[in-house]
């Protein structure tokens, strides 16, 4: 952007504009994409969004005349010019914008968010308003992170937003969505103690006041998990009165810890747990890997036989060579490689693929993690569990093969069959019904599935044999 350009923009000087505009007709168009240097910040802009944030109508209608595809375009940020009119809270440049292209009310920014979103969490109220009615439809649209619009006013405090919001849209359903999590409205304001906010959406609308998200909690459960301030028993008494109960007081509760619930809440926790997650599996290739470069007993520093020199007596060389052929042959190792591939060539092989699937395993959760899919697919959970498991199960295997090596032992005894046997024991009662639970868990619907088919398949041939009877019959 021309920086003449910027500075009409940032004052509203409509006279500027024109006087540049009556030098360079083309001005505006060299606006598309251009680049504008302001205190060493580096802004792809456009006028309209510097008149937008600055509340300048005039401007922003000289502009929208001459370039009304302006109202589309994004800054750095993926902000319109309705986003930053929005946030700035000027109402006029608002109905500007609207009044040119109501469709802009949908465009996102880089974190997810439409005009709606912003206005409804800075608490722009006039501009919330003016929004609302032009284009109502958008105070559906979630943001990117699942947050519905009455949400994102009760996580930010906007409770005067909130309850515009419910005012100016008169439908129940709006007030029932949920968030990703199954948070209804009600378990954000009960969470937050929010009283005043809990009575006015009671009195003005019906909700589901026993709704249960993805950990099975009822509005009343998070109101009694938050920490006690002021207006925790009146906000108690405003939900049992609407009828609110805990979770375990439902006749139909057991019934929701349904496997779809449990999938749900698993991958809540695997998304709250991925950089937990990614440190395990990078610190399992990191000492996988160094463990293959430098295995146990480390590697051989030199030669055996050692190299000949010109002036060594080839002669003595020969003789002793003969003589102890079988010494050499045992001993025979090149620099560079394992000591334990020739001690314990068995071992070693062991450990190396023990080792080896370990490092394959972290690699792929690590993949995994980093590849954007989202962890709420079943087939994604799945994987992600199961080669953690095999990572840190090879992991100690080749630990414990590494202690059998380094113990002086080439051969297992019958003592370190006994002691591997109770350390697998001990390890198996520690985890065992870990890993039972999940394989049943797998194993439950697998078999349903299958006594499905099975049925589906028997009632085919039952109506096909039916078929064939009757035409029997009837010949």
């Amino acid at each position: 952007m021309d920086g003449r350009l910027h500075k009409a923009a940032i004052r509203g000087n409509v006279p500027s504009l024109l006087d540049l505009l009556q030098q360079d007709e083309h001005i505006l168009d060299e606006v598309g994409g251009g680049v504008v240097v302001m205190h060493d910040l580096t802004v792809n802009e456009n006028p309209l969004h510097v008149a937008a944030q600055f509340g300048h109508v005039d401007f922003a209608m000289e502009i929208l005349g001459r370039k009304p595809e302006y109202a589309h375009k994004l800054n750095s940020q993926g902000q319109s010019p309705l986003h930053l009119a929005s946030g700035a809270g000027h109402v006029e440049v608002v109905k500007l914008l609207l009044l040119k292209d109501a469709s802009v009310c949908f465009l996102r920014d880089k974190k997810g968010r439409t005009p709606l979103h912003i206005a409804a969490r800075k608490g722009r109220l006039e501009v919330l308003k003016e929004l609302v009615l032009v284009e109502p439809t958008a105070a559906w649209v979630q943001t990117e992170q699942g947050e519905p619009i009455l949400h994102l006013c009760a996580s930010t405090g906007q409770f005067e937003a909130l309850k515009m919001l419910i005012n100016l849209i008169p439908d129940d359903d709006f007030v029932k969505m949920k968030d990703d999590d199954d948070n209804s409205i009600l378990h954000l304001l009960a969470l937050e103690i929010q009283t005043k906010a809990i009575e006015f959406l009671l009195s003005n609308r019906r909700v589901e006041i026993n709704s249960l998200n993805v950990n099975n909690y009822t509005p009343l459960d998070a109101l009694v998990k938050a920490p006690r301030r002021s207006g925790y028993k009146k906000c108690k008494k405003i939900l049992c009165g609407a009828g609110g109960k805990r979770a375990k007081e439902l006749s139909r509760a057991p019934k929701t810890t349904h496997r779809k619930n449990t999938l749900k809440a698993h991958a809540h926790w695997l998304n709250e747990t991925k950089s937990t997650l990614m440190v395990v599996a990078i610190l399992i290739a990191t000492v996988t890997y160094q463990a293959a470069l430098n295995p146990p007993g480390g590697v051989w520093q030199d030669e055996y036989p050692p190299f000949r020199s010109p002036e060594d007596d080839q002669t003595k060389i020969d003789q002793w060579e003969r003589e102890n052929t079988y010494y050499i042959d045992e001993k025979r190792h090149s620099a560079g490689r394992a000591v334990m591939s020739n001690e314990s060539p068995y071992l070693y092989r062991l450990f190396s693929f023990f080792n080896l699937i370990g490092f394959l395993a972290s690699a792929s959760i690590i993949l995994l993690l980093i590849s954007g899919f989202n962890l709420k697919r079943k087939g994604l959970m799945w994987a992600l569990m199961f080669a953690m498991w095999i990572s840190i199960g090879s992991m100690l295997f080749s630990y414990g093969l590494s202690l059998q090596f380094l113990g002086g032992s080439n051969e297992f005894t019958t003592l370190d069959i006994v002691m591997y046997a109770m350390s697998i024991f001990a390890a198996f009662a520690l985890i065992g019904p870990l890993v039972m639970a999940h394989l049943v868990r797998l194993a439950i619907p697998l078999c349903k599935k299958f006594k499905k088919r099975i049925l589906n398949f028997n009632r085919a041939a039952g109506s096909q044999h039916g078929d064939g009877d009757g035409d029997g019959d009837g010949a």
